[in-house]
């Protein structure tokens, strides 16, 4: 016998069916967003009418209908130039639900060539862009219709959510979001990276600290350059290509335009309190970004396990016979282990909050969610940082250190084989699932493994991969956190085992 400690990250919510990576919630978010932009009112005010709330078939018919329109004759600029940015995939996904709608009060179905009115629906989008009108659409289409995303209905996310919170107050939330700008101006150019959230978000706050600190440095490298009065070189500053070279440049490109933007506004002010207005929106912006994130979550449980009734999907968790006495350190904000394993609430700590059904709106979300802290001495910390970083949340919203408790040894107080196991410590199967061990976190890990050293037990870490590539990353990554030759050291121990999710077999094996 052995206890058990689970350490679950996102990839054990989407292995179990749930739709709960940061593509699914911005999928979410955009289809407010545009809903917004084929609003009858001023696309620069939040009003919506209430038949935009509640009738569905208005959404299906007229608003779908004249987004169609206005992208084929040109009529909103920025809105054919948000659809031009989605793929074909995404503009099926999008006007799925309506369209189903709309077919399904129509007498269209499944049966009756289902697909085919689906495209045809949609086909002036793909003349209006010159996009072949052929059998591979077709194919393309069934595939969409078969993988659905999840439903959006618009009530029931008012009503999964705080009872203060206005359907307006969502849409304006999504459409004024630096951070939510940010992606969907550049996610081609920002490839995967652009899914990780988290990694956006230090890439956006760690360029602004950069520019505020390097300012003088910036400055004196362009007057270096060009002789030209103060004024000159702040619009010079603003468009210039001296960020070319940083890895996140796109970041720098961006934060430039909006300190542009805010000079324009009021040129008066200094470039110091410019920075520190934009550092104070991406603190606010970010606030309701993780608000978002609870109500996008909030609503997929509701979803998951009051209409779906998702049931539990084979990994190599299966091989663990006494699953329900295990202890989780969950990184994700769910409480899939309990719905679906029966772990109870007790045996879980919440390492970075957990959601809130039905959560008011002055009670505190206590969802962390932030970038890494770089810094381990405490003089080192940088003060426009510290909000966004995940130990000052984890300080705030009080998540507390309760993951330390399970590493605490257990005393056999009974006789296994022989009188001999008695007043000995049961091992430890520390089982890492769905979590990719990055740094963002390295100091969970560092203490996990530190604690698994110092109770002086037999313990092993069991780090369960995805594919190939995802092992990789695990390695490399672990290397990052422990050292190159300490993370030798302890797969030569036997201390760390890699281990394919699928391979249930392999599991049983090596679980002590």
């Amino acid at each position: 016998m052995a206890d058990n400690i689970l350490i679950l990250g996102n990839g054990f919510d989407l292995a179990m069916g749930r739709k709960t990576s940061y593509e699914d919630f911005f999928f979410f978010i955009d289809y407010f967003y545009i809903l917004l932009k084929l609003s009858d009112e001023n696309p620069n005010r939040v009003t919506i009418d209430n038949s935009f709330l509640t009738d569905s078939e208005k959404i299906a018919e007229s608003r779908l209908k004249r987004c169609l329109e206005e992208v084929q004759q040109n009529e909103k600029e920025e809105i054919k130039e948000y659809f031009q940015r989605l793929s074909l995939e995404d503009l099926i996904i999008l006007f799925q639900n309506p369209i189903i709608e709309a077919f399904e009060r129509l007498g269209v179905h499944e049966d009756k060539d289902f697909t085919t009115e689906f495209v045809n629906y949609l086909k002036p989008f793909l003349q209006s862009w010159k996009i072949e009108y052929d059998a591979k659409i077709i194919k393309v289409i069934e595939g969409s219709l078969e993988n659905r995303r999840l439903p959006i209905n618009v009530l029931e996310i008012q009503n999964s959510f705080q009872e203060e919170m206005s359907f307006e107050y969502f849409c304006r939330a999504t459409s004024n979001n630096l951070f939510i700008e940010f992606i969907r101006k550049h996610k081609k150019n920002l490839g995967n990276n652009w899914s990780n959230l988290e990694l956006v978000i230090a890439d956006l706050v760690e360029a602004l600290s950069d520019i505020k600190e390097n300012l003088q440095n910036f400055y004196s490298e362009i007057l270096a350059k060009n002789s030209s009065n103060y004024l000159d070189i702040r619009y010079l500053w603003f468009n210039n290509e001296i960020f070319r070279h940083k890895k996140n440049y796109e970041a720098y490109q961006f934060l430039s335009e909006k300190l542009k933007e805010g000079f324009n506004e009021s040129s008066e002010q200094s470039d110091i309190k410019l920075i520190n207005g934009l550092n104070e929106s991406l603190i606010s912006d970010l606030d309701i970004l993780t608000n978002l994130l609870e109500l996008y979550l909030c609503y997929l449980h509701k979803t998951d396990f009051e209409k779906r009734k998702i049931s539990k999907k084979e990994t190599v968790i299966d091989a663990i016979s006494n699953l329900k006495e295990s202890k989780v350190i969950n990184f994700n904000y769910t409480d899939t282990a309990l719905k679906i394993f029966g772990i109870p609430l007790m045996n879980t700590h919440f390492i970075h909050g957990k959601i809130k059904l039905n959560r008011r709106q002055n009670n505190i979300n206590t969802l962390v969610f932030g970038i890494e802290d770089k810094e381990d001495r405490i003089e080192s910390i940088n003060n426009d940082l510290i909000p966004f970083q995940k130990f000052y949340q984890r300080t705030v919203k009080e998540t507390g250190n309760d993951y330390k408790n399970f590493f605490a040894p257990t005393m056999i107080n009974r006789a296994v084989d022989d009188v001999y196991t008695v007043g000995k410590r049961y091992p430890k199967n520390i089982i890492i699932f769905g979590h990719s061990v990055d740094p963002l976190d390295k100091e969970i890990f560092r203490s996990c493994f530190e604690l698994a050293e110092l109770k002086k037990y037999q313990y092993q870490f069991i780090f369960c991969y995805y594919n190939q590539f995802a092992k990789q990353s695990i390695v490399k990554n672990l290397a990052i956190i422990l050292g190159k030759s300490r993370l030798i050291e302890l797969t030569g121990k036997n201390k760390i085992k890699f281990i394919n999710s699928k391979d249930v077999e392999r599991m049983k094996m090596e679980l002590y």
